[in-house]
């Protein structure tokens, strides 16, 4: 009673079931989301603590203890407490056989989460105008907590990664975001783990620009002493350029970052350099919205006027045939003697005709490079300014126009291969054009008209043509490859020191080179291992190509040196021992012993030398002559194969009828085991090749002489006969008595009987003599008959018969 349990009784049995066993649990605590005690309980994560280990228990939630004891009104999961901060609800344990149940209680508790304000912007100055800045978020963490204790606060770049906690960032921060960009600031309660966020916001403040020039005045004012009065505030604009920032000018580096001893502005517009040539000035930029600070510098500078000579003549050529003193000059040619210490190519001089155009800068003549001068002697005024920084001064110089002849025959001649570029045969030729000084030079000094008696005295340079000589514009290289093919005349210009002392042409003549024909490599077959002599004139033909013999002079060496220099020429027959390179020199002739004519020496080719298979010379093949004695007969040539081979394995051998046809491996014997010669005697020709053939091409060959023999001529014999006295059919032969009968008038004969014609024919068990029958009263001897003069194995059998009489009986 009380617990929903029944006893029923009889008088024999009591069940009593027991009810859950319940405890008291832990309380649910959930953290608050909007601050009013009140948010949302996963009830069922209690359920395996209240159960405790028990199964076939369900459990069940109640606002009210009375809804607990009766199973009323469940609270559906989740649950939204209902009092806030916190609440005590009711639990129902019931087994799920028994229907038996027990109750507890749950508290619930809502944990507050931490206060959150919205912090102030936090700005810092750019460094080095990346929109990137450095900000200590640890200084943030007081403003941000706003009192609270036991709260710790962390920086997040989302909203995910705050409410996860994870991925936080680290003091000082480098934004990542330019110029500007919000944090995600988590709040947590040490002890609950509630959080909250609010947002944190950072801005990188620009700094001012500062791009300013040098500040640059020439050393008019007492030239000499560089020093010049510099208005400083000209360059106000300059680097302010439109930007809400406060300027002010410091002499040191320090003064200008502590903001002390700034230059007044007395200072200011009459700034005088206390050094020479240059001093640095410092600048402090301060903005006036966020008093972000820029520093920077410039420097004042005083440049030196040209240091110019003030007069210098310049000698001109009077090279037409109307000696009138009027010429053509370059007046920039002046800059080289008018400039002191420093490269003329720095300046840039105008020229007028009075020192009054000179002093007001007007009436510039308008091509100094190509001036008519108007007398044999005039002055030309000078402005002498420097490209870099615009100082100038002025000088003035005479102009004078001589006349002075020099020879008009020199000239150069080379080969058209002579520009080493490939291309021999364009008609043009590399020219060292110095090498015409010394002949020119020479006659000059030769001449008593005039007052040179060295040529040091004297320069030569050379032009394309005769105007850039008398003006001295694009002077050639003294290496210089030719622009017209064959003959093309330049110009030269004589001078002595600076004087113009003469003008001439110069011819430069190119010559042709042979023609280049190229000679393929070769390989040399031989019989003498490794050396072969070789009749180099043979390749003649192929060097020369299409040119007659008597127009070049061909020689051969082994060195490319040899050849470039004509040296240690080859004679024929040359010795070629194993691979060796031979360079050709092909030379024009010209018939003069005493000059190098043109050549090439680029012609080379190489001769490797192989050797022909080894072999043997085969001896005569000498065979029988077959049943019609015609000298005509099947022979086996292969018996002859491995002799001639000599043992070497790779060597094969074929027969052929001629020696062309062995030469050019054709019409090989196809059947050499079985083959009938065409006459007697007959020559055939052998050709051996080894496995190195089908790559050198080398091969031999030699000759098989073959013979057929015919057999000795016998005359068929009389029968041997024998008186038998005792009549039993046998008795004893003397077969020799057939021998000359049998070899009639042959001579040299070697006679054999055998008792079968197998034996005869194959020369086996000859009989000895005397012979008895074996066959009674008639036998037939086999003989065999050999002619002893022919090699070959050549012979002719006939039969014998031998006879036993009986002897009458008395």
């Amino acid at each position: 009673e009380g617990n929903g349990c029944i006893i029923y009784s009889s008088e024999s049995n009591i069940a009593v079931d027991p009810v859950p066993e319940v405890i008291v649990p832990t309380a649910l605590q959930e953290c608050d989301d909007d601050y009013d005690g009140i948010t949302s309980f996963n009830l069922t994560d209690k359920d395996i603590e209240i159960l405790n280990g028990q199964t076939g228990i369900s459990v069940s939630y109640y606002e009210l203890e009375d809804d607990a004891e009766t199973g009323d009104n469940p609270i559906v999961d989740p649950y939204l407490n209902t009092t806030a901060d916190g609440q005590t609800i009711y639990v129902r344990l019931e087994d799920d056989a028994t229907a038996c149940y027990a109750t507890t209680t749950l508290e619930l508790i809502v944990n507050p989460i931490p206060e959150v304000i919205t912090p102030p912007v936090v700005e810092v100055c750019d460094d080095d105008y990346d929109g990137v800045g450095t900000f200590d978020l640890t200084s943030l963490d007081d403003t941000i907590l706003n009192g609270q204790t036991g709260i710790s606060v962390t920086y997040h770049e989302t909203q995910e990664d705050a409410d996860a906690g994870s991925n936080v960032l680290s003091s000082p921060y480098n934004n990542t975001t330019l110029d500007a960009q919000e944090l995600i600031v988590r709040l947590e309660n040490n002890t609950t783990g509630c959080y909250s966020t609010t947002t944190q916001g950072l801005v990188v403040n620009p700094l001012a620009v500062i791009e300013v020039t040098d500040y640059e005045l020439c050393d008019y004012n007492n030239s000499g002493d560089m020093i010049e009065v510099f208005d400083i505030t000209t360059k106000d604009d300059e680097i302010i350029a439109g930007q809400n920032v406060t300027l002010s000018y410091f002499s040191s580096l320090v003064d200008s970052q502590n903001n002390t001893n700034a230059l007044s502005s007395a200072e200011l517009t009459s700034y005088s350099n206390s050094f020479d040539v240059s001093e640095e000035i410092f600048i402090r930029l301060e903005q006036n919205a966020t008093g972000c600070l820029t520093f920077g510098s410039f420097f004042v500078t005083v440049n030196p006027l040209p240091n110019v000579v003030f007069n210098t003549d310049l000698v001109q050529c009077d090279i037409d045939d109307d000696q009138d003193g009027i010429s053509i000059y370059n007046l920039e040619e002046a800059a080289e003697n008018i400039v002191i210490g420093d490269d003329p190519n720095n300046y840039v001089l105008t020229f007028h005709l009075s020192q009054a155009d000179l002093d007001n800068n007007e009436n510039a003549i308008a091509n100094p490079t190509a001036f008519v001068n108007a007398t044999p002697l005039q002055n030309i005024y000078c402005r002498v300014e420097n490209i870099a920084t615009t100082c100038y001064t002025t000088s003035y110089f005479f102009l004078e126009t001589i006349f002075n002849p020099i020879p008009d025959d020199a000239g150069l001649i080379v080969c058209d291969n002579s520009e080493m570029n490939g291309n021999d045969y364009d008609g043009l030729g590399l020219f060292t054009l110095s090498d015409a000084d010394n002949y020119v030079l020479s006659l000059i000094v030769a001449n008593p008209n005039n007052d040179i008696d060295d040529p040091s005295q004297l320069s030569v340079a050379y032009y394309l043509n005769e105007t850039d000589a008398h003006l001295e514009l694009n002077q050639l290289p003294n290496s210089y490859i030719s622009e017209v093919p064959w003959q093309q005349t330049i110009s030269l210009r004589v001078e002595n020191e600076n004087d113009c002392f003469g003008i001439s042409i110069m011819l430069l003549e190119v010559r042709p080179v042979p023609e280049y024909n190229e000679v393929p490599d070769e390989i040399l077959c031989t019989d003498t291992p490794g050396v072969i002599d070789v009749d180099l004139t043979q390749y003649d033909a192929q060097v020369l190509g299409t040119q007659t013999p008597g127009e070049v002079i061909i020689t051969y060496h082994n060195s490319q040196l040899d050849a470039n220099y004509a040296t240690n020429a080859l004679s024929s027959p040359y010795t070629v021992n194993n691979q060796e390179t031979i360079y050709v020199r092909v030379e024009v002739e010209d018939n003069d012993p005493f000059n190098t004519s043109c050549f090439i020496s680029n012609i080379n080719f190489t001769l490797t030398v192989e050797n022909n298979p080894v072999f043997i010379p085969p001896t005569p093949l000498i065979v029988c002559d077959d049943d019609d004695p015609d000298g005509l007969t099947t022979i086996d040539l292969s018996i002859k194969t491995e002799g001639i081979a000599a043992g070497v394995a790779e060597n094969e051998i074929s027969y052929h009828l001629s020696q062309e046809d062995a030469d050019n491996d054709l019409n090989a014997i196809a059947n050499t085991t079985a083959y009938t010669n065409t006459s007697n005697p007959q020559t055939l020709y052998v050709r051996i090749i080894d496995d190195m053939t089908a790559i050198t091409g080398c091969y031999s060959t030699t000759t098989l002489e073959l013979i057929v023999e015919s057999p000795p001529a016998v005359v068929n014999p009389s029968n041997l006969e024998y008186c038998d006295a005792d009549a039993d059919g046998f008795g004893v032969f003397t077969l020799t008595d057939a021998d000359a009968e049998i070899a009639g008038s042959l001579q040299d004969l070697l006679i054999s009987y055998h008792e079968t014609q197998a034996d005869a024919e194959n020369n086996l068990n000859a009989i000895a003599s005397p012979y008895y029958n074996i066959v009674a009263y008639q036998q037939t001897i086999y003989v065999r008959v050999e002619d002893t003069t022919i090699t070959t194995d050549c012979f002719s059998y006939i039969e014998l018969l031998i006879v036993v009489n009986d002897v009458p009986q008395i």
